[in-house]
């Protein structure tokens, strides 16, 4: 079995000729190209878990840093912390109750705490757990101003699941 990838998208081409993976056997073998299939289902769902999107909210943009997976596991909580990721969960089942009341879907929480008390991986855990995307905006830049935090917000917390 040979295995190629073949890079197209020129003038005229479609979106879809843009990637192909082209699988070429010398005689056919369905169970070979089903376990190919199933195994590069599996690497992807893997890869997905390997590192955790940060979108770092800045007066200039989004700057996008890649950073290593947390799961909830590898992230100690204390009592507050368990509460916390409870009432989490328990508004991420209750989108429907939030839509037949007429309520904004929406939850906000203020982490505090000195640096190193795991703040930023609880956030990176729950990202990856619920599978939705991290923003992070520094509060304390120099050039942060009102104006700036309102675009920001509007333009990123209501048109992404974040």
């Amino acid at each position: 079995m040979m295995v190629g990838h073949e890079q197209g998208g020129g003038r005229g081409a479609s979106s879809s000729d843009a990637n192909k993976l082209v699988v070429s056997t010398l005689w056919w073998n369905g169970d070979l190209v089903t376990n190919l299939v199933n195994d590069a289902i599996q690497f992807t769902q893997k890869s997905r878990t390997r590192s955790c999107v940060i979108n770092r909210l800045t007066i200039f943009g989004v700057k996008r840093i890649y950073a290593p997976p947390r799961k909830m596991e590898t992230v100690i909580l204390g009592p507050k912390g368990q509460e916390l990721l409870q009432d989490i969960k328990r508004f991420f089942r209750r989108r429907e109750w939030y839509r037949a009341n007429d309520l904004p879907y929406q939850r906000v929480y203020l982490l505090h705490g000195p640096p190193g008390n795991g703040k930023s991986s609880f956030l990176q855990a729950l990202a990856i757990l619920f599978r939705i995307d991290y923003y992070y905006l520094q509060l304390a830049s120099k050039n942060l101003n009102r104006e700036v935090l309102r675009n920001n917000l509007k333009d990123f917390t209501l048109q992404n699941k974040c």
